[in-house]
């Protein structure tokens, strides 16, 4: 029987500005990921249900200082059901809350709702909302705002709600504070989802609101609360003193636009910034200077990786992609391109989110040795200094990358490390928009550069990468990869009742998917930062710094 689900995928409209982050990278500021509150979430499975102590954090009353951070890039909306950019989600997601968060280990946690339970085969959801959320003008929050939000999703389509909607079947108000959420299909990755994009909106505003495309309005739940925003110049946010987790221990967040890594790093030596967040690859030797200054890192979930048309020549064999997997010495692109600021991957999910890394893929220890003997097992000979088949094919290529940082640098060990084993690399660098347009677009290429930063939910990244349904043009899967194997678990996977079902499926596709090559896992990325005036931080963040949650636990420096 042929299964219909929910595709998991988002559209070419709605991840465009994905691409144009992933392309700068190495300047622009993280996607907002999370961390463990201090609550005790429990993973939910089907039939099964989630508590958590009542909310009883306490923190003293808020000082009236400043902390000051920035950006490398401008918001473009700051409306919660019509945002764009990384940036915006950023600072929306310290205005509006979630409904559900997730833990250090990527699981689901309380987020607005304290518990929920699953029923109905993992297709009905129970949300229990903690009692003491309030709009910031006041107004509490209840079931029948959570209710309203994902009926407006389905009612006007927003981009990148558009998976969530399509999968909610209906929503019903059981009271002010139990909200019943009934699925098309059961979907174990439903509360990851919410976790990553589920801002609650409050009725009593956004009911008004016919046009909603071009509309803002700041009224959030938040810890912060919208003061002012200049364009190019700074977003200026208050302390909430109503959250409900607790007020922040500083009276306004100050986040600064900054056109270049130079100006950012200037204003933070002179102490007009007191957090900034560095692009790999930064030299940190030079705060040492600075003995204000502390630098924090913990891995995120960032993967660079090489990616092969699988149907252009020569990347249409298997062996030739596995060769170049050993070919490559991914120690030196993490040392020389990103000084060591990182680690080695190997599989297409990163360790940080270690509920759904498999460490058991094929592991591609660099080897020009064993390259050089899948090469000729693909029926490549070198007698002359040229790898040529049977057929005369000269084993050479093309690798296009965009013209800036990390890529130059990394397309230049590549070549380097594929010319030791007779094997030419012709590096092509164009502008980000081109390469985009080439890659993302047309997908004709041979080979050429990536990264991501992981959703909560695998399935968000793993299906539109590497699913054949997802290869043709402006899809997501530009390696072009058709395997049906991995086709049959992607939509399998979709059905799974629990996320250790989700888990089981996602372990044998991060396999495949490393076995058969398309794409070459370079490295894991890390987050760096570099603090200074507001140093007591509640422990390091397993996801990185970037996150309301974090700016709760600091407090001024004495």
């Amino acid at each position: 029987m042929i299964k219909h689900k929910i595709r998991k995928g988002i559209g070419r409209t709605a991840i465009a500005a994905i691409v144009i982050v992933i392309i700068v990278v190495a300047v622009v500021a993280a996607i907002a990921l999370t961390m463990n509150h201090g609550k005790s979430p429990t993973p939910s499975t089907t039939n099964s249900t989630v508590t958590t102590p009542s909310n009883t954090t306490v923190i003293p009353s808020t000082s009236n200082a400043t902390l000051t951070t920035g950006f490398f890039e401008d918001v473009t909306s700051l409306s919660p059901v019509n945002w764009f950019t990384i940036s915006d989600l950023d600072v929306l997601q310290l205005i509006f809350n979630t409904l559900v968060e997730v833990n250090a280990s990527g699981l689901p946690a309380p987020g607005i709702a304290q518990s929920w339970t699953i029923t109905n085969g993992g297709q009905t959801y129970t949300f229990y909302l903690y009692h003491n959320v309030t709009w910031q003008d006041g107004t509490p929050l209840t079931a029948q705002d959570v209710a309203f939000t994902f009926n407006y999703w389905k009612k006007y389509h927003f981009p990148y709600y558009a998976t969530l909607a399509a999968l909610i079947e209906n929503v019903t108000v059981i009271n002010n504070y139990t909200v019943q959420v009934t699925l098309v299909h059961p979907d174990a990755g439903f509360l990851l989802d919410l976790a990553d994009l589920g801002m609650i909106i409050p009725q009593h505003i956004w009911q008004n609101i016919t046009n909603p495309f071009n509309q803002t309005s700041l009224v959030g739940d938040g810890p912060f609360i919208f003061v002012s925003r200049t364009p190019g110049v700074d977003i200026i946010l208050k302390a909430n003193p109503h959250y409900f987790m607790g007020e922040p221990h500083f009276k306004y967040l100050v986040i600064k636009i900054f056109s270049s890594v130079d100006s950012a790093l200037a204003a933070l030596e002179a102490g007009s910034v007191n957090m900034l967040e560095l692009p790999e690859g930064t030299s940190l030797s030079a705060f040492s200077s600075y003995p204000s200054i502390h630098i924090v890192t913990t891995p995120s979930t960032m993967i660079y990786y090489i990616t092969m048309n699988t149907q252009k020549f020569p990347f249409n064999n298997t062996l030739v992609r596995q060769a170049m997997a050993y070919a490559v010495n991914k120690t030196a692109i993490l040392d020389l391109a990103f000084l060591g600021q990182g680690s080695v991957a190997n599989s297409v999910i990163s360790p940080s989110l270690s509920y759904w890394y498999y460490p058991g893929v094929p592991n591609y220890t660099y080897s020009p040795a064993k390259a050089v003997q899948l090469l000729e097992e693909a029926g490549f000979s070198n007698s002359s200094g040229k790898w040529v088949n049977s057929q005369g094919q000269v084993l050479t290529f093309n690798l296009l990358i965009p013209n800036q940082a990390p890529w130059i640098e990394m397309a230049t060990i590549i070549q380097q490390e594929l010319g030791q084993i007779g094997i030419t690399v012709n590096v092509q660098s164009v502008d980000p928009t081109t390469w985009e347009n080439i890659v993302i677009g047309t997908h004709d290429y041979q080979m050429s550069l990536g990264s991501w930063r992981l959703y909560f939910d695998p399935m968000l990244f793993l299906e539109p990468s590497f699913d054949s349904n997802e290869s043709g043009p402006n899809g997501l899967n530009f390696a072009v990869f058709h395997n049906s194997t991995v086709d049959s678990m992607i939509l399998d996977v979709i059905y799974s009742p629990s996320l250790s079902t989700e888990r089981t499926y996602v372990n044998t596709i991060q396999y495949d998917v490393v076995q058969q090559a398309p794409w070459i896992m370079l490295v894991y990325g890390q987050d760096i930062w570099a603090v200074q005036g507001y140093t007591h931080w509640q422990g390091v963040p397993r996801y990185g710094l970037w996150y309301y949650t974090n700016f709760l636990s600091i407090t001024p420096s004495s």
